[in-house]
């Protein structure tokens, strides 16, 4: 979840954990959302309850798994036989099922995370619908990348999506990246977690039953690295923008403005030209005009929200000169 530089502090030790990805391995620093994010007084739940470590609850079992599934149109060649037809193939449209697990802490416990990342929250769920309505303009996206991704499941969603195209050939392209990022080291771990889980052989890839889907879907396995907001122009000088770039729930301290600030550069920079952000967003304690405005000064406009009758739901936001202030 929200994962600012700004306040690291100096003597934060280097760890032995490198990312295991195609790219040059890197070492992560130790972080931890709460201890950096913001001043401790304003670790406040919505009752202005300070937020407790987790040892202070006594559930003896604090985590659960929740498996999502949703049905996924893809087009199948197919041989027409009926002598009516045109010997040849048409395309035939058809469905899949994908399916994606995910293990973390329990939603009523959220408020009280140390790393909020380390459960679902509402917003996600709300990008994950969108994507289903609009899996084209996924699959489309030749480069994905996921702010705060929490327990992963919007960009775990975002690669199976693209395996369910059908072409080998584009899912596997080298051109092709699916990028999980978030700050926090537990997260991280868990992140990790959850997607060896569904995309490891064997795990539940969601394959329906069909070897070659399942083989597409373990060829999207997306990567998984830190990423702190405000440090990004040297991993994007490593790693290079991206067409779409994904987040949920990532506004949500009401009295962190520099937050704020944080994320909207960090987006600025990871964004290529004629690229996208989604942003899904519920009412907590950051206004969505607040959002629109931040997004605004750094140059992203919002080119579509939700209906009017409710300010929740995905907002994407595009690169734009229009009343950006330039830092």
């Amino acid at each position: 979840m929200p994962n600012p530089s700004g306040t690291v502090k100096p003597s934060t030790t280097t760890t032995t954990t490198t990312t295991t990805t195609a790219n040059t391995p890197r070492q992560e620093i130790e972080w931890i959302e709460a201890d950096h994010c913001v001043e401790p007084s304003l670790m406040v739940a919505a009752d202005d309850e300070p937020l407790l470590p987790l040892d202070w609850f006594v559930d003896p079992d604090p985590w659960e798994t929740v498996t999502f599934r949703w049905s996924i149109p893809i087009a199948t060649a197919i041989n027409v036989t009926d002598k009516k037809e045109e010997e040849g193939q048409q395309l035939e449209q058809q469905s899949t099922i994908v399916q994606i697990s995910v293990t973390g802490y329990k939603p009523e416990l959220g408020q009280q995370l140390s790393s909020t990342g380390l459960t679902l929250w509402p917003a996600s769920r709300l990008l994950c619908d969108y994507m289903v309505s609009n899996f084209q303009q996924v699959r489309a996206a030749e480069s994905i990348l996921e702010l705060g991704a929490g327990l992963g499941l919007c960009g775990m969603l975002a690669a199976k999506l693209i395996a369910t195209t059908g072409d080998a050939a584009a899912v596997s392209s080298p051109r092709r990246r699916i990028v999980l990022t978030d700050g926090d080291s537990n997260v991280l771990a868990r992140l990790r977690s959850n997607v060896q889980a569904n995309f490891a052989t064997g795990g539940s890839s969601g394959d329906n039953g069909d070897p070659t889907n399942h083989a597409l879907a373990k060829a999207q396995t997306p990567e998984v690295e830190q990423l702190l907001w405000g440090q990004s122009s040297e991993w994007v000088a490593k790693r290079g923008k991206f067409s779409l770039v994904l987040g949920a729930d990532l506004c949500y301290y009401s009295k962190s403005s520099s937050l704020e600030a944080l994320l909207w550069s960090t987006v600025d920079e990871l964004l290529e030209d004629g690229g996208e952000f989604w942003l899904s967003y519920t009412n907590r304690n950051v206004s969505i005009d607040n959002v629109l405005s931040s997004g605004a000064q750094k140059g992203l406009v919002c080119s579509r929200r939700p209906p009017l009758t409710t300010t929740e739901g995905v907002y994407i936001f595009e690169k734009s000169d229009i009343g950006r202030i330039n830092d």
